[in-house]
């Protein structure tokens, strides 16, 4: 599935490209290993209903930009740690009484840019199994703390849930454990959301012009490295109104990012 490439951004394919694949060449390297991206998708029922659990994330090499906003492809790859300060829970039922999707996020209905959101995810699915029925979503984060604050990476740990539960409640659980399609999957509604769906520390592999099965998530600690790691999550509440997909939008528009990208 190909995606766009910004205009001013051609050039930077290539070079980006050939890292990628050094970066694939170096990880089989150290024993790891991915899917192949499933060839044959299979529609296992028209109607069905799953719920999955996922975790968010903390951000250790952040990513800076969308190349392409509706397959949420991102110029650089990052890394991830998963933890589990917080979760979330979701479910998705595809109905044929249903007339309409909807979404219940944390007990209230989504509208506007939230609901449009979970849809990108649920147009996927539906995209491959060739259906057109219409879903219920219900959607709780659970945190150990009282207080929420910003950058505790449960958009993420949303996108990886939803995607999990859709692909499980159409295409069953084969499809849902094949983590390669499931990240892909996972990038939808939030592209942190592919590093919440491989678990532990997590390479997000991501370049301008990437086709949709080539960015995806590998979980790096492959031999229980993390058994002693601990993290202490303090929740500050956000009083600067910072929007982060803004951020996103904004970073390759400065003339130093791309030479920031080669030359990094």
């Amino acid at each position: 599935m190909p995606t766009t490439i910004p205009d001013n951004y051609a050039d930077t394919v290539a070079p980006m490209r050939a890292d990628h694949e050094a970066i694939l060449a170096h990880l089989k390297t150290h024993d790891l290993t991915w899917e192949a991206y499933p060839a044959d998708i299979v529609l296992l029922r028209e109607e069905g209903i799953a719920a999955a659990k996922a975790y968010p994330i903390q951000g250790v090499l952040k990513y800076h930009g969308m190349s392409d906003w509706d397959w949420r492809i991102a110029y650089l790859p990052s890394i991830s740690v998963n933890n589990d300060a917080a979760y979330s829970l979701t479910l998705v039922e595809f109905s044929r009484d249903l007339t309409e999707d909807t979404a219940t996020i944390n007990g209230s209905p989504a509208v506007g840019r939230d609901l449009v959101r979970v849809q990108h995810t649920l147009d996927f699915v539906r995209g491959l199994a060739g259906i057109d029925t219409r879903a219920r979503v219900v959607s709780r984060n659970v945190t150990k703390a009282q207080r929420v604050g910003k950058g505790l990476g449960t958009s993420a740990s949303a996108s990886a849930a939803l995607a999990m539960a859709a692909i499980a409640a159409v295409f069953g659980d084969e499809l849902a454990n094949n983590r390669r399609f499931l990240t892909c999957a996972s990038r939808l509604l939030a592209g942190s959301g592919c590093r919440s769906a491989a678990g532990g520390i997590s390479l997000w592999l991501s370049y301008p012009g990437a086709d949709h099965e080539e960015s995806f998530a590998i979980q790096l600690d492959n031999h229980d490295q993390l058994k002693d790691l601990s993290l202490i999550t303090i929740p500050i509440d956000s009083r600067i109104g910072l929007k982060t997909e803004l951020a996103h939008e904004d970073a390759p528009h400065s003339p130093l990012y791309k030479h920031w990208m080669l030359d990094r």
